[in-house]
């Protein structure tokens, strides 16, 4: 939820929300390290002469613009700003094309007209409603990525996620085409696992129970469970439930695992 207050902390980077109200202090508190980055929300009051104040202003580290088509963000501004190490863009008509040496945290939502370029520092990746991911590539150009959400996305597969080796925490929701979650057993350091309307699959007891390496697992309205022994093999810790029915559900196995909430 965005709150929209004067600061606020997004991927563990503080952030400003630049309005009418404070854009001429924006220079002075970068440089006092009031503050790591800013965003720009129209909807907080008009903002003048904002892309003139911002650029003579010293350098930041984080870039928020849940807005960016509203705000006159130009994509060769964007692509300038080579020392940014999280970057939200949402909204935006592009095109684009992201190669940031320094970003570490990259979250893009309503922009489908981005291509993502060789992000060697990246490791927090999150898509939102982004066209089709060929994955492979993907990890090539941003191989370090240890987060991973992509929500409400046609992608039909997911092969080759596991070439994100250092991946640790996944999280896919919405994703309607999506019939099999095979190629997650294959992800060697694989830790958190949120999976949300995730109905199509055929294999997802399966699967769960291949993934060794698990140890928190998040299900939300995601069909029907064969059992819970997937559970008990792989030595899950923490387990949260809703809207997920089980054809057998085995209360010795969700004592075993100690931290469990289901509805």
């Amino acid at each position: 939820m965005i709150d929209f207050g004067n600061t606020e902390s997004i991927d563990g980077y503080k952030i400003r929300w630049v309005s009418s109200e404070n854009v001429h202090d924006i220079k002075k508190n970068l440089e006092l390290e009031s503050f790591e980055g800013i965003g720009l929300n129209p909807y907080r009051g008009e903002i003048l002469n904002l892309l003139d104040i911002i650029a003579s202003s010293v350098s930041f580290r984080a870039l928020a613009l849940p807005f960016a088509n509203k705000v006159g963000i130009t994509s060769d501004y964007i692509e300038r700003q080579g020392g940014v190490e999280m970057l939200w863009l949402s909204d935006f008509d592009g095109p684009i094309r992201l190669d940031h040496d320094s970003l570490r945290s990259l979250r893009v939502k309503f922009t489908k007209n981005i291509e993502i370029g060789k992000l060697p520092s990246l490791r927090s990746l999150f898509l939102f409603e982004a066209p089709k991911v060929d994955l492979c590539s993907l990890a090539e150009r941003a191989s370090g990525v240890q987060n991973l959400e992509i929500t409400n996305s046609r992608i039909d597969s997911i092969d080759g996620i596991d070439n994100f080796e250092d991946l640790q925490m996944l999280d896919l929701t919405y994703l309607k085409n999506l019939r099999s979650l095979a190629p997650l057993a294959r992800c060697p350091k694989l830790e958190i696992l949120r999976l949300e309307s995730i109905k199509k699959t055929k294999d997802l007891t399966e699967t769960l129970g291949k993934i060794g390496t698990l140890k928190e697992l998040h299900l939300f309205d995601c069909g029907t469970l064969e059992s819970l022994d997937f559970a008990r093999s792989i030595g899950l810790k923490k387990f949260r439930c809703v809207k997920t029915r089980f054809k057998r559900k085995d209360e010795a196995i969700l004592s075993e695992i100690g931290d469990v909430e289901i509805k």
